[in-house]
């Protein structure tokens, strides 16, 4: 799907490049408690909410819990700084929409208002319908079917995924070492899943928790590869193979 997605406008892989680095400079600073630390993960939060909505999402799960989590290694006068870069940094992005459109965070809906958005009224209930006709339901039994029918109906949410992919993304199940942190990561992971289902399932508005499954099957994958090497190379070159399918049927199919 990053392959996929990578040949395309849309920013959906550098969404996931941002919160990702904007997540990890957070637990930097949490762990150093250094000015600069802050400063970073301030910037980095900066450009994350000024890239995509589905960021500003995956921010307002994902930093209260680390502040939650981690409250006993927050220095207030560092935190204060962090979030003042913070504003600062993503506050031309909500300024350009001002500007244009006469609201900081909604420019596309206001066409009906004062006719400087982009969007109608029925462009934007369109855009609703389009978006609710993705995925298999949205009840709690679909959310527990979630797995198998990503697997079994991937056009009906615009990506196709493999079996490997899918025991990948459920392999948090089979952890047995927990610490604080994968619990943080899994809870974030969890919600964000939950909304993405309830409102959008298009399976490129998931990459913003990609890189947070990964660490989460590193964390299944890490005890067998500790104490049995030869699993690195196994599954490095299972990951080789179907990848190399994968890429063999979108280069046959799509040129």
């Amino acid at each position: 799907i990053v392959l996929e997605m990578s040949v395309t406008p849309y920013v959906e892989i550098g969404v996931a490049l941002f919160c990702f680095a904007a997540f990890y400079s957070t637990c930097i600073w949490l762990e150093e408690q250094r000015i600069v630390s802050a400063v970073s993960s301030g910037i980095l939060w900066g450009v994350c909410l000024g890239s995509k909505y589905t960021a500003v999402l995956f921010f307002v799960l994902a930093f209260p819990l680390l502040l939650i989590f981690f409250w006993k290694k927050i220095s207030v006068s560092q935190l204060v700084w962090l979030v003042f870069i913070l504003f600062l940094v993503s506050f031309p992005w909500y300024l350009r929409n001002k500007y244009y459109s006469g609201d900081w965070f909604f420019p596309l809906f206001l066409n009906e208002i004062n006719n400087k958005g982009i969007w109608s009224l029925s462009d934007v209930k369109g855009q609703v319908g389009h978006w609710r006709g993705f995925g298999m339901g949205r009840n709690i039994r679909d959310f527990y079917m979630l797995p198998i029918n990503l697997l079994l109906h991937g056009n009906r949410f615009e990506g196709n995924l493999g079996i490997f992919q899918i025991f990948f993304i459920c392999s948090f199940l089979l952890i047995k070492k927990w610490d604080r942190i994968i619990a943080v990561i899994l809870l974030i992971v969890l919600v964000y899943m939950f909304f993405w289902f309830r409102f959008f399932s298009v399976i490129r508005y998931l990459f913003p928790i990609i890189p947070f499954l990964s660490i989460l099957s590193a964390r299944f994958f890490e005890p067998c590869c500790f104490k049995r090497k030869y699993w690195v190379f196994l599954v490095t070159l299972a990951v080789l193979f179907f990848g190399f399918i994968n890429i063999s049927r979108m280069v046959h199919e799509q040129g």
